[in-house]
Formats: C-alpha cells, sequence, structure tokens
C-alpha cells in the first residue's frame, strides 16, 4: 500500500480546529499518529478541551495538475511513469515534441511548483545533439551529453544487435536503444543535484 501524506484536523469540544501533517499508509495509521502528536500539545491538557471529532484529508500527489499543463501545453504527447527516487515520489514523462525546447515549459511549471525538481534531457533532430536541463523554481541549467559518450551509445546499440556502426546509423531498432542510452545518461548526470536540492545528502 502506498504511503500517502494526510493533512489532520482535531476539533476539540471548544470548536477549535488542530491540524497536523502525517505520512500513513491507512486511515487508522494516519490517526493514531495525529493523536499522539496532538497529545504533546498543552491544550490537550486542558479537561475542557478533549477532542470532539477528527478529519483527515489526503492530500494529492502534485502528478495530476503538472500532467494536465504538459498534455495542454504546445500540444505535447507522452507517457508517463511514476516511481521513487530517494524515498520521493518521481514522475517521469516521455513526451514527442516538434519545434519545442522542453525545459522552457519546465521552467514556467517550477514557478509554480517551487517544491519540485524537474529534469529532463531531448535529442535535437537537427543536429543529434543530447541536451538535458534542471530546472527550479524558475532556474535552469542546462548539460550537453559529449558526443563521445552519444558514440558510446551508438556502438552498444550496433554490438547488442550485431552489425557494424555503419549499418547501425540506419536499424531502427538500434537508434532506439542508443537514444534510450543517451536521453536516460543525460537525465542521471542531475542525479546529484537533485539529492542536493531535496537536502538529501
Amino acid at each position: 500500500m502506498a504511503v500517502k501524506t494526510c493533512q489532520v484536523t482535531c476539533r476539540d469540544s471548544l470548536g477549535v480546529g488542530h491540524t497536523v501533517e502525517v505520512t500513513a499508509q491507512t486511515l487508522f495509521e494516519a490517526v493514531a499518529q495525529a493523536l499522539r502528536l496532538f497529545r504533546e500539545n498543552d491544550w490537550t491538557d486542558d479537561a475542557q478541551r478533549v477532542p470532539d471529532s477528527v478529519t483527515v484529508r489526503v492530500r494529492q500527489p502534485v502528478r495530476a495538475p503538472v500532467e494536465k499543463s504538459l498534455s495542454e501545453a504546445a500540444g505535447l504527447s507522452g507517457r508517463f511513469t511514476e516511481g521513487f527516487f530517494h524515498r520521493r515520489s518521481q514522475t517521469a514523462y516521455e513526451l514527442e515534441v516538434k519545434n519545442f525546447q522542453s525545459h522552457q515549459l519546465f521552467k514556467l511549471l517550477s514557478r509554480h511548483y517551487p517544491q519540485l525538481c524537474f529534469v529532463n534531457s531531448e535529442i535535437c533532430l537537427d543536429d543529434g545533439s543530447v541536451l538535458s536541463a534542471f530546472v527550479r523554481k524558475g532556474r535552469c541549467q542546462i548539460w550537453e551529453l559529449p558526443e563521445i559518450r552519444q558514440d558510446g551509445h551508438w556502438r552498444l546499440g550496433a554490438g547488442a544487435h550485431g552489425m557494424s556502426l555503419e549499418q547501425a546509423y540506419d536499424d531502427e531498432e538500434v537508434r532506439a536503444d542508443a537514444e534510450r542510452g543517451m536521453l536516460v545518461e543525460a537525465l542521471d548526470h542531475w542525479d546529484n543535484r537533485v539529492l542536493k536540492a531535496l537536502k538529501l545528502r
């Protein structure tokens, strides 16, 4: 069962609401954690202020509004996957766009979602360059995958499919493997920067 962030509000017998945020897998776990936290506060020592009702609100993942924004912007199409990166929620999008640099979109989104880090990599179809960007709080850093590393991915793809490098450039399967490897490496370039931004180091 997935861990959710929950906002638990306890209204006391005088009608005053007290709210804490906890992470839990079940509703009961969220309430138990919240009641333990409430007991540490002075208001629970007052005999006239006993807990009267408890309300739990489960915070929805940020993915929903971001997904909508991505799909509406510039006619983007693609798919996404969800997972975890060092115990933090991660959503990965694969987009196909033309005449558009995705990191410009992420710059705009990052202003509205300052708690998120956006990392993207993209291949320029004009010259084959692979750009990667780290975007947070409206700021963007760009890195380009060195050509020697791009060649390495083509060689790996050619070797995996048992063909020469010249043949590999015309093979769709090798191209897909090489491009995926380049994009993943370009994304991985920012792992330490993301960890630093999330203060996990």
